[in-house]
């Protein structure tokens, strides 16, 4: 028989490797041609119809990349197809242009985020019974899926999920609801068809009030993917069924598939504590251990906080505030927390307190406390009268060491017993005229 033979082809069983005799050759005799067609450097694309370009410079960079040819001219190429994925017009795009379009995105750098882009719009497309559009598409678009997998570290596909609870923990009481956020960030990788679901518990009814995706509303049974960046965001409404007194963590579980279709999900759990129907009543009481201080005496100071009500205070802070500044704070902290105060329980806090110098001859000092707790606010207030000291009083010591120098420099110089009493006479004027100031 005549006529061209066709090529060789070669199975080697010892590692089940199908080659084809002189495929090398080949291939590199069709690179050398695609570099030799060049212009400027790159590829003669219709600028003005490129977007029929999208796919054969795809083919061309995954071609040149893959048989060991990429240099500065593909890097060009990848660049303008980045371009392409990246601006919304090309949304209208075939799948299949598409699925080529990521492969060769990913020869370059399969973690960018055109490629998850481009990845997300293949998943988006995708037919309820698993195809794209057609037979021959699916086939396509299966096979080039395959290659971006295999260029694509796995690790950027499979889903990674960070969770925030807002609030973080709640008071439940029988027949009053609260809500509660659960978000979902998806930071990277891929998630199909994610479902929530709330655990449930006797003594709580627990449901899904409303979800967003990137602050857009959406019904959990319309959200076909996320995809990385995106925010799945539940709010859940908590109401007590029963009084029974107790602390537990009611889950919320975010499931679905990554992007090989394996299982995946996260949990987290909402902190509640169920307690009695009643009112926490939260009294102020600051107790200075006397109502005047002079400047530079120092003074004891109790803040007693009191639950008085039916029902526990949960997460209580004050803060302590002192106005004006006339007075320092030697010892005591001005702002504390607790998780809760019983029915009946007292919190006392001491502080010392020292007297600065005021305005006015006596100046009064405001000292107020306020006091936050789940549900409710206090407030509670005292004053303390602070007065000035003579001049004579806050200085005597450094005045009489002054003079006494001077008069223990005299008495070795001359003799004492000769001018002791007027220098007695003399420093007792002083006092009598300082202490009048």
């Amino acid at each position: 028989m005549g006529g061209k033979r066709g090529p060789h082809f070669n199975l080697n069983t010892s590692d089940q490797i199908l080659t084809v005799k002189g495929s090398a050759e080949s291939i590199d005799r069709a690179c050398k041609y695609l570099f030799r067609i060049r212009v400027n450097g790159t590829w003669p694309w219709d600028t003005e119809n490129d977007d029929d370009w999208i796919e054969p410079a795809s083919y061309l960079v995954v071609a040149l990349t893959e048989s060991g040819k990429y240099n500065e001219s593909v890097h060009e190429v990848i660049r303008w197809l980045r371009e392409k994925v990246n601006s919304e017009k090309n949304q209208s795009l075939s799948v299949t242009t598409i699925a080529i379009l990521a492969w060769a995105l990913a020869t370059e750098d399969p973690t960018s985020q055109s490629v998850t882009r481009a990845l997300s719009w293949i998943i988006d497309s995708q037919e309820g019974e698993g195809s794209w559009n057609s037979v021959e598409e699916t086939g396509f678009v299966t096979f080039f899926l395959h290659r971006i997998a295999g260029s694509v570290p796995i690790s950027s596909l499979r889903p990674s999920v960070d969770i925030e609870v807002s609030p973080h923990s709640i008071l439940a009481v029988k027949g009053v609801s609260s809500v509660v956020n659960v978000t979902f960030a998806l930071s990277g990788g891929f998630m199909l068809d994610p479902k929530v679901q709330i655990g449930s518990s006797q003594l709580l009814a627990a449901s899904l009030v409303r979800s967003y995706v990137n602050e857009t509303k959406m019904s959990l049974n319309d959200i076909r993917r996320l995809c990385p960046g995106e925010s799945l965001k539940i709010s859940v409404k908590i109401t007590a069924i029963s009084d029974q007194e107790a602390s537990l963590s009611l889950p919320v579980i975010l499931s679905g598939a990554d992007f090989f279709g394996n299982p995946v999900s996260w949990s987290s759990g909402i902190s509640i504590r169920v307690t009695k129907k009643g009112f926490p009543e939260i009294k102020v009481t600051i107790l200075p251990e006397k109502g005047e201080v002079e400047e530079g005496e120092y003074i004891p100071l109790y803040l007693q906080i009191e639950n008085i009500g039916t029902a526990p205070a949960f997460s209580l802070n004050y803060s302590l505030s002192f106005y004006p500044e006339i007075v320092e704070i030697k010892s005591g902290s001005l702002n504390l927390s607790i998780d809760k105060l019983n029915p009946g329980d007292k919190l006392i806090s001491a502080f010392v307190l020292k007297g600065l110098e005021p305005r006015d001859e006596s100046e009064l000092l405001s000292i107020e406390a306020e006091v936050e707790y789940v549900g409710g606010k206090t407030e509670g207030k005292a004053g303390v009268l602070v007065k000035r000291i003579s001049f004579w009083e806050k200085y005597s010591n450094d005045i009489l060491g002054a003079v006494l120098g001077a008069v223990l420099g005299f008495v070795f110089t001359v003799p004492a017993s000769k001018y002791f009493k007027p220098f007695k006479k003399l420093l007792n004027i002083i006092r009598q005229f300082l202490t009048k100031r």
